[in-house]
């Protein structure tokens, strides 16, 4: 798809690229380490970027076919980081901490860009290491009072197993304001197991954030402040994600596109300054991707209530 583009890497994968069949099979392609840039001296013809040129391409997972490139702006990624800290309440005098892959929206544009924007300080540890050792999370939010963290729903499903098996951890949460729920469905019986697993560890029962975003409309851009465990139960079959970020519109239609009532179950449309302009070189995809009123199809199913997002399924 992108044409046997510049691959910038390391020293060491360099040395691995011979070894690699997928990467041979594609022919060659222009290849140079970071090591070999530095030795340069530095252009100062370099470009001015305007709001509405792309920024990044971020490649989509894959589930459903091959990968698409979504390609993001800087509108769109600052407009992100600006509503996200807006509505938020986000300070430079926060604390993040993250293991999400950078070439994950959520790891790069949630966590790493708007910690850069704010000036904030932010901490990042390998997927594996999470993976091989999930109470490691917790471990480094104590150590370096850690204000905000995003796991999907696995990783809090992960932290109860484990905090179950080993009962005699400790740990200082109190400093935690934020735990974002997204990247994928929301269940309310492990996010309540995870309150009430670590409220004896001074975690505050209003930390739980659920959110819904994707890589097309830049990463999280709904935000809820009402799940507690007063506010749910762990029979609640779907767990509301919140309101939209200034900047962003949703709407609910039908099988006709129309919009549906209030608390009516439709397809999930967003319109606004995250929306990707459409998907590198695929036309098809992107005549798919929007409708002729211009709002993006997020494929998703849900609801709208008090202008609060639940979502309920895929189409």
């Amino acid at each position: 798809m992108l044409e046997q583009p510049l691959l910038l890497t390391d020293a060491s994968f360099v040395a691995e690229i011979p070894n690699l069949p997928e990467l041979l099979q594609i022919g060659k392609f222009p290849v140079r380490t970071v090591a070999e840039l530095c030795d340069c001296k530095p252009d100062s013809n370099f470009y001015y970027s305007q709001p509405d040129d792309v920024a990044v391409m971020m490649l989509t997972s894959g589930s459903t076919g091959m990968p698409k490139g979504v390609l993001l702006s800087h509108k769109n990624l600052l407009s992100q980081t600006m509503g996200s800290v807006q509505m938020n309440g986000f300070t430079r005098e926060d604390i993040s901490l993250n293991w999400i892959p950078i070439d994950h929206v959520a790891g790069l544009i949630y966590f790493h860009i708007r910690d850069v924007y704010l000036g904030s300080r932010q901490i990042h540890f390998p997927l594996q290491l999470f993976l091989q050792e999930p109470l490691i999370w917790l471990d480094l939010i104590d150590r370096f009072r850690v204000s905000i963290a995003l796991g999907p729903n696995f990783a809090y499903s992960l932290v109860n197993d484990c905090a179950d098996a080993n009962p005699k951890r400790q740990w200082d949460l109190s400093s935690m304001k934020f735990f974002l729920n997204g990247a994928e469905v929301i269940v309310a019986k492990t996010a309540r197991g995870f309150l009430q697993l670590l409220t004896p560890h001074q975690l505050a029962p209003t930390t739980m954030r659920p959110s819904w975003g994707m890589a097309e409309i830049s990463s999280g851009v709904t935000f809820s402040n009402n799940f507690s465990l007063s506010s749910t139960t762990d029979n609640d079959l779907f767990v509301e994600v919140g309101a939209p970020i200034p900047g962003v519109d949703l709407r609910i239609v039908d099988d006709q596109n129309q919009v549906v009532a209030e608390e009516e179950i439709g397809t999930l449309q967003v319109k606004g300054l995250t929306v990707t302009s459409g998907y590198y070189q695929n036309q098809e995809a992107n005549q798919q991707a929007f409708t002729e009123d211009g709002w993006f199809k997020t494929g998703d199913l849900g609801f709208l209530k008090d202008g609060s997002l639940t979502i309920t399924g895929r189409q």
